[in-house]
């Protein structure tokens, strides 16, 4: 999907939407998606093996969707049972960010993995072992995105997308990072910053740095505009956050 699909057709990921992949395919062997305005190819036959390679390919617009796709059907059922209001929620972002006719597709494809069984550590160990670390930061901000859709993020979709995190190889203080952006509380901007509130200006501006190298949304300029636009929201609440900190310093 969007530019292309490489490494998420092999591995457990392929395993579960190759099939549901299949449907896109008009009798010529044309992407029906293509036509619909993802552009690029849609599925790729000539995809090289890649699970379990250590040395990163650049992901594709089309991997970052398909894991997102499933691990979204992980989310609406985080709480062992599928409810038609986390499915709406996934429909609600799919339609703020890809339009009418891309969701269309999209909720077949979700729709489909929501039947399949799970296989999340399968699927987790192929994303850690296929996607770049910046890349799976922006996975995370898509999936608390997706749980916020409709207004609420339950305690059970936490703990998924915290679990998920940590087998997808999130270092703790990213996923925090990542965590406070969308769950406020009295330290919300010490949280993003990843420091305590005592912390000294030179901690904050260090471990802001640090953050910039990994959220800026360069890193994942190549994924498209609708990713891209998540990323530079998020950093600049990064941003915001490092300048009320710094300003309690003055």
């Amino acid at each position: 999907m969007g530019a292309g699909i490489g490494w998420a057709l092999l591995g457990p990921l392929g395993a579960l939407v190759g099939g549901l992949i299949g449907n896109f395919i008009d009798k010529e062997g044309i992407p029906r998606a293509e036509s619909a305005g993802w552009g690029g190819n849609f599925f790729t036959k000539k995809s090289t093996p890649f699970f379990g390679n250590q040395s990163f390919r650049r992901t594709q617009p089309g991997d970052f969707l398909v894991s997102v796709v499933v691990l979204c059907a992980e989310i609406t059922r985080a709480d062992e049972k599928i409810k038609s209001a986390e499915i709406e929620a996934a429909k609600k972002y799919f339609l703020n960010t890809f339009g009418a006719e891309k969701t269309r597709d999209l909720m077949h494809l979700l729709k489909g993995v929501l039947q399949q069984p799970s296989h999340l550590p399968e699927v987790c160990r192929q994303i850690a072992e296929s996607m770049e670390y910046e890349i799976r930061l922006n996975l995370l901000e898509t999936l608390f995105t997706i749980a916020q859709s409709d207004q609420e993020i339950l305690a059970s979709e936490t703990r998924l997308i915290e679990n998920i995190a940590h087998q997808i190889g999130i270092n703790p203080n990213d996923y925090r990072t990542v965590a406070a952006l969308f769950i406020r509380d009295p330290e919300h901007d010490c949280k993003i910053l990843g420091v305590s509130p005592q912390a000294s200006s030179e901690e904050i501006k260090k471990n802001y740095r640090e953050l910039v190298k990994k959220f800026h949304p360069d890193k994942v300029a190549h994924l498209g505009d609708e990713f891209k636009e998540l990323a530079e929201k998020k950093f600049k609440e990064i941003q915001e956050a490092y300048e009320r900190v710094l300003q309690t310093k003055s």
